[in-house]
């Protein structure tokens, strides 16, 4: 179920008008615009795990410092519960993997609202919605 969500698409009709170019003639087609589903992807989950993985590195790190001072708060990360077995550090996973879904969701569909101006030069355009602002707010409630 989760490839099947993860792998789907909706596909956008796109025609192109016939044209004209010198003494050649262009017949005109229809193609699709493939907009993914989870547009995101994984990468919200390995950069929230990524994120809360530096500070054990960290301590890691210098807890074979020469400084008393740096060794001794880097031991005192080290005896802390484990991270993944705190509740506060979950609920901050949880926050950072939607704060990044919802960062990666905006980049993705601003660039799928853009992406019909080029196929539009071409002659492209999607049945029943008229070029322009209102192709760019359909492509935007569609994703």
């Amino acid at each position: 179920m989760i490839i099947y969500i993860q792998e789907g698409q909706r596909r956008i009709p796109i025609q192109y008008a016939s044209r004209v170019r010198g003494r050649r003639m262009y017949q005109g087609g229809q193609t699709f615009l493939p907009l993914r589903v989870n547009l995101a992807g994984v990468i919200p989950i390995i950069f929230a795990i990524s994120i809360l993985a530096v500070p054990g590195q960290l301590a890691a790190y210098f807890s074979f410092s020469e400084v008393e001072g740096v060794r001794n708060i880097a031991d005192g990360d080290r005896r802390l519960p484990r991270a993944d077995t705190r509740s506060s550090t979950r609920s901050i996973y949880f926050l950072l993997t939607v704060g990044f879904t919802l960062l990666l969701h905006g980049v993705h569909v601003q660039a799928a609202t853009r992406r019909p101006s080029s196929s539009r030069k071409n002659g492209g355009f999607i049945p029943g919605i008229r070029p322009g602002r209102p192709t760019q707010d359909y492509l935007a409630r569609v994703v």
